[in-house]
């Protein structure tokens, strides 16, 4: 896709991307703490289909948590996630070669380019990727007690 545009301002997705995430931001500043709830619809001029669509939908996922759950649901999310990521990367560089394993390698590296995609992709609340988040979590999660538990035995 990205080839496929001549340039980047003449794409109209990302151009509609930009139109919903604008939206996205002037409902966020109108209530930044708390957010607007889980069930929050906005309306937009949608830029390819020539009309006003109303969407509980975000295409970025930090605006989207941001909007529905308010900068503490989506600081809490993302101190979450980066914590998970750290305890990956703490395992991946430890001294135990045993747990040096190639899936928490791949659950640290999935995660992280998560982080990136989210930007344009809805990562943090797509049914397929939530279900590849807990993989991950949990991958790295046993890793850890296995190592902390091989460490006190």
């Amino acid at each position: 896709r990205f080839f496929s545009a001549t340039t980047a301002a003449s794409d109209r997705s990302l151009a509609n991307r930009l139109v919903e995430a604008g939206v996205v931001w002037d409902l966020i500043i109108k209530n930044p703490i708390i957010g607007a709830g889980l069930g929050a619809e906005y309306s937009y001029y949608h830029l390819l289909r020539n009309s006003t669509q109303k969407t509980l939908f975000v295409h970025n996922g930090y605006l989207y948590l941001w909007f529905k759950l308010g900068i503490f649901g989506l600081l809490v999310f993302l101190g979450t996630f980066l914590a998970k990521i750290s305890q990956g990367v703490r395992i991946i560089r430890g001294r135990n070669v045993l747990f040096r394993n190639p899936f928490v390698l791949a659950s640290t590296a999935i995660l992280i380019a998560m982080l990136q995609v989210s930007f344009t992709s809805p990562q943090f609340y797509a049914r397929d990727s939530v279900l590849i988040i807990c993989i991950c979590w949990a991958t790295i999660a046993a890793a850890a007690e296995a190592a902390k538990h091989e460490l006190t035995a």
